[in-house]
């Protein structure tokens, strides 16, 4: 990398992701249903719909747009829903049924409620016809959630948790370079998870709560902050609560299971003291299975056998759901999560990885390595800013997990950096085949002054990274 020089000549930052975005290829034994259906939905109709790009928000954000539905055929078609593809996302549509003349459209206001969760995402919201059984279209809300709060920071795994010690964890609120954010307020507390602002909000006290029970754990908390940016945050804690009984799986994994063909699970539990273990009530919640405790081969007073089978009738759907485990002697439950993909009764599997082989096996056709040669030979450059002040210049290549850059200034090698450029500045390509040349004028800085720079990258799933080390320059 060339040493940033001062103003009037470009500061030069040359770069290009090595480890962190090389190209790796990786082989992985996934299998997929060839006769299932594609990702996106069937089109059954001539209508369209403007898509919804809100840019960047941040965690929590309520999103409003309106999306324009056009009926492109010929004759009338009656709209009867629409709704999301996901029925986990919060979203408000303000539509009644009606029906479109050939060439009419109509305008659907939308409300989508963000979660705590960073990173690029795409709504999917399906709109269905009367007489169509697939939606006729679809509309994609998309944009990107930015942070203030570093998210990586209001996140703890615990791992394995005994539960004669309960957790207690305390965690350190990391802003944004140059920021100075604070909680202050508990806004979504935790079921089994008790939270406390200290530090005059620069930290959160964790405690778990004696009657967390044992098993896997999940909890969730949102906070306040006096950001005016990101008024809240969320908190993941997750973990493993490890009691007198230990399961041989935290979690029940049906994998592929076949539609109308049986499916079992067998889980072992343990009491780990070796006392004679004692199983009260076992109940399942979700999809319809049976739960039966049985004797462990070879027997052991210690030890029990869980064994929970699917209902065949009711395999149609992925199952998921939760068996809870009772031990009246030590006045306990042990909840165990279970899940699995449903696919059809005839449905041939493909291994990928042999796919793949296969592929790289065959010789590349001389149009194709044309189509190579000429597609990678020009990059995408950013015009030249107009004005003066500090002009940075950046290369890079493999941009298909980015989503932009972001620049950072201090007056001293050392600190303390902030970011400067308004507005996040985003990626050229994710063609990985294609190089991009960025130009950013630092327009504020003062004549004669030293500065200290350098490029953040922002990847697609919300975590960032310095690109380089801080170069120095006199701005002329």
């Amino acid at each position: 990398m060339k040493r940033l020089s001062a103003a009037g000549r470009p500061i030069w930052i040359s770069t290009t992701l090595l480890s962190a975005l090389s190209i790796v290829f990786l082989s992985f034994s996934i299998a997929w249903a060839a006769s299932s259906k594609p990702n996106e939905p069937e089109l059954a109709a001539r209508v369209s719909a403007t898509d919804i790009d809100v840019g960047v928000v941040y965690p929590f954000a309520e999103i409003d747009g309106v999306s324009v539905l056009v009926n492109e055929g010929e004759g009338p078609i009656a709209i009867e829903r629409v709704e999301s593809r996901w029925k986990g996302l919060d979203v408000n549509v303000d539509f009644k049924p009606r029906t479109l003349k050939a060439g009419e459209s109509v305008r659907i206001p939308i409300s989508i409620k963000k979660d705590g969760r960073v990173g690029r995402f795409s709504d999917v919201l399906l709109v269905y016809a009367k007489g169509h059984p697939e939606p006729v279209t679809k509309i994609v809300a998309r944009g990107f959630v930015d942070w203030i709060i570093d998210p990586a920071s209001m996140t703890k795994d615990a791992g394995i948790v005994d539960a004669a010690h309960p957790l207690s964890a305390t965690l350190t609120v990391k802003g944004r370079p140059g920021v100075d954010v604070r909680l202050t307020e508990v806004m979504q507390e935790s079921k089994w998870i008790d939270a406390e602002i200290a530090d005059g909000g620069k930290s959160l006290k964790l405690q778990a709560k004696p009657q967390m029970p044992w098993g896997a754990f999940d909890e969730f908390l949102v906070l306040e902050t006096d950001n005016p940016q990101q008024r809240r945050v969320g908190v993941q804690v997750k973990g493993e609560m490890r009691g007198a009984v230990v399961p041989s799986t935290s979690l029940i994994d049906f994998g592929l299971v076949r539609v109308g063909i049986p499916a079992e699970q067998l889980v072992r539990l343990v009491d780990e003291s070796g006392r004679k273990l004692n199983v009260g009530d076992v109940r399942v919640t979700g999809s319809p299975a049976n739960a039966a405790i049985q004797e462990c081969v070879p027997a052991n007073s210690s030890c029990k056998m869980l064994k929970l089978s699917l209902k065949e009738d009711s395999i149609g759907a992925a199952p998921h759901g939760m068996v809870v485990i009772e031990f009246p002697d030590y006045s306990a439950e042990l909840p165990i999560p279970f899940g699995g993909a449903a696919i059809g009764k005839d449905t041939v599997i493909h291994d990928l990885a042999k796919e793949v082989e296969a592929a790289k096996s065959k010789s590349p056709s001389i149009s194709a390595a044309l189509h190579e040669t000429v597609t990678t030979s020009a990059p995408i450059e950013m015009p030249v800013p107009d004005g003066r002040g500090p002009l940075l210049k950046w290369e890079m290549a493999n941009e298909s997990p980015i989503y932009g850059y972001e620049v950072y200034r201090a007056a001293a090698e050392a600190g303390p950096f902030e970011r400067v450029n308004e507005k996040m500045i985003p990626r050229l390509s994710s063609d990985t085949r294609i190089r991009s040349i960025y130009r950013w004028r630092d327009t504020q800085a003062k004549s004669g002054q030293v500065y200290w720079y350098y490029i953040g990258v922002v990847y697609l799933d919300g975590h960032k990274e310095a690109l380089n080390t801080a170069q120095r320059v006199t701005a002329k």
